[in-house]
């Protein structure tokens, strides 16, 4: 059990904000910004973090690019392979031709 309570607690802002310079909101919006970067890129927090402004909104970018490109690729691959069978695409295209013309009727 802690004696903690929840006054005593240091969250990650606090220690990741260590020194006053860093304490503006416009650089408090960069550090969320940047953590959620790397939650919603699945990245990772690794041992190799950014040390001040510049180095977080370059990590921030290359990350939000790279994951734009990964999306791409990804959703490229997925197209060629869902259109690697025209017999299945005619027969498709077959079948909605029906089902418009029996929703018409």
């Amino acid at each position: 059990s802690s004696n903690l309570s929840l006054d005593d607690r240091v969250s990650w802002e606090d220690s990741y904000l260590e020194d006053d310079a860093m304490a503006s909101p416009s650089t408090r919006y960069l550090s969320a910004l940047y953590w959620s970067c790397m939650t919603v890129t699945t990245i990772g927090y690794g041992d190799l973090v950014p040390q001040n402004i510049v180095e977080t909104w370059t990590a921030s970018i290359i990350m939000f690019v790279g994951s734009c490109i990964y999306a791409y690729v990804v959703g490229t691959i997925v197209g060629s392979l869902s259109e690697a069978n025209p017999a299945e695409k005619d027969f498709q295209r077959t079948l909605d031709n029906l089902d418009d013309y029996m929703n018409m009727a």
